[in-house]
């Protein structure tokens, strides 16, 4: 039955952007419409504020988060075929920065992150991409960094990770100095995808920000995994 109100929910959310300003369905009215208590409905809704899609007004209900721009965005920047990495272990302030400008990502125990950050580059050897990403180091035996470096998939697939769903907040941002320095460009705007990557048990297994080459940016749409 759970399962079931999560994926009303969730296709609520990804269907209909007037639940941005209008609140979602009441306790009350999933505890009659799939005729369960409201104590499960309230676990539900509890689920998704938890992950970020959602957030409580009191008094008022549950609303979709406005900083969720896609349920179902997973394929980003994939106008260039990358030809080459560059990996390299960061520490924890990247993350802090992360945390604080995106308040749907609802993260407590930093230490437990790894991160890591990625550089791509196309055949011209041209950076078109990086990215800082923070995973779940608990989840991990060890972190093997070369596994990483080809594939974060792989890296999660190898160690027995089943993944749900991912959530992303897309913006374009006024590029800073960081962004110059490892995409090597001048240009006034970066686009930037911020988000979570969230495990079938529930875990955010992943925080990440990604930084593109404007003339390289591209959005393609697929169901999630």
């Amino acid at each position: 039955m759970r399962k079931i109100i999560e994926e009303y929910l969730l296709d609520l959310i990804s269907k209909d952007k007037k639940y941005v300003t209008e609140p979602l369905p009441s306790e009350n009215f999933l505890a009659t419409k799939f005729k369960c208590s409201r104590q499960t409905a309230r676990v539900e809704l509890t689920k998704l504020l938890n992950k970020g899609f959602i957030r409580a007004v009191k008094g008022s209900g549950y609303y979709v988060n406005p900083h969720v721009n896609s349920l179902k965005l997973i394929a980003i920047g994939n106008k260039f075929k990358y030809q080459r990495r560059e990996i390299f272990e960061i520490d924890q302030q990247m993350l802090l920065k992360i945390l604080d400008e995106n308040k749907f990502i609802n993260v407590k125990d930093v230490a437990k992150y790894f991160g890591f950050r990625k550089i791509y580059y196309n055949d011209q050897d041209q950076p078109v991409l990086y990215q800082n990403s923070y995973i779940y180091k608990p989840l991990f035996k060890e972190i093997n960094m070369d596994i990483i470096k080809k594939s974060l998939m792989d890296f999660f697939e190898y160690n027995n990770i089943d993944l749900n769903m991912q959530i992303n907040n897309v913006e374009i941002k006024r590029t800073t100095e960081r962004d110059r320095e490892f995409l090597k460009t001048d240009q006034e705007f970066t686009p930037t995808i911020s988000g979570i990557m969230i495990s079938k048990n529930d875990l955010v297994v992943e925080i990440f920000e990604r930084k593109y080459l404007l003339e390289g940016f591209n959005v393609n749409y697929a169901k999630v995994l």
